[in-house]
């Protein structure tokens, strides 16, 4: 068999997905509670870890959640902040 010249048969595995700019107003929208045990948490010691911090509405709502749950202390770990434009 001969090969075809021209173009080659390419897959995109990961394709980019066009994500909406958002304002700085918009980021402070704080998500939805997430789900938690509340057995699990109450009277410890938790440690949230975060990549990034952006505006802090992730990591407020987090603590929130957990506080509300009984934790005996809550601690957060990052490694960089965001500088809003």
């Amino acid at each position: 068999m001969k090969k075809k010249k021209g173009k080659k048969n390419k897959k995109n595995f990961f394709p980019k997905k066009k994500k909406k700019k958002m304002t700085f107003w918009e980021r402070w929208i704080p998500p939805p509670p997430p789900v938690i045990d509340h057995s699990e948490i109450h009277d410890k010691d938790v440690t949230i870890i975060d990549d990034v911090i952006a505006t802090g509405a992730t990591l407020n709502s987090c603590v929130q959640a957990i506080s509300n749950s009984g934790a005996k202390s809550i601690s957060a770990l990052t490694i960089a902040v965001a500088n809003p434009k």
